[in-house]
């Protein structure tokens, strides 16, 4: 090529750079299961993380898993107005809180809020070369930092969605009494 291009590079784009992500990705997927031996003797830093991800997101979950169970009841309640006796209610509620609503609206707040902060916080210490420092005194960055967050985060969300679980059945539970007219005998045992 004399005219000073690079071969292949109609190759270059957004797919290509695309493909690369999914690569660079996979790569730390790799390296951080690899160090998760190693990284796992620092219990204090995973401690840290349990702390950051689970303890300090508590209050979010619980506020929204409340009423995430006032709503559903109350979305069950207008359906089954009609078509199923409301004896079947807190069944009903119990199902769709722990297959779905549960998991599913924990992960996005833990997601929204610990992932926000986990990549401010590593994009700081990038751009303020304190990552390059841990290389220079070679402390491997995927386990001192990937590591522990991971560990926390694998320990701390099936809790979170156990706590979720059970206030927004309570949610549930408060609505249907209040507002909807079914005893807690009827909400219990439906």
């Amino acid at each position: 090529m004399s005219n000073g291009t690079r071969p292949f590079a109609f190759l270059r784009g957004p797919g290509l750079e695309g493909v690369a992500e999914v690569g660079r990705i996979a790569l730390l997927v790799g390296a951080t299961f690899r160090q998760m031996g190693r990284g796992l003797r620092s219990v204090r830093l995973v401690v840290d993380q349990m702390h950051s991800i689970g303890v300090q997101s508590l209050v979010l979950v619980l506020i929204v898993s409340l009423f995430t169970g006032a709503v559903a009841a109350v979305q069950a309640a207008y359906q089954f107005s009609t078509v199923v006796p409301l004896k079947y209610i807190g069944s009903v509620i119990l199902r769709s809180v722990i297959i779905e609503l549960g998991p599913v609206l924990t992960a996005l707040i833990i997601g929204g809020r610990v992932g926000a902060s986990i990549a401010a916080e590593l994009g700081t210490m990038r751009v303020t070369e304190q990552v390059d420092a841990l290389e220079a005194m070679a402390i491997n960055p995927v386990r001192y930092l990937v590591v522990p967050r991971v560990v926390a985060a694998i320990i701390m969300l099936p809790i979170l969605v156990m706590i979720a679980n059970a206030v927004a059945i309570f949610g549930g539970y408060v609505v249907a009494i209040t507002s909807i007219g079914v005893t807690t005998h009827t909400y219990v045992m439906g």
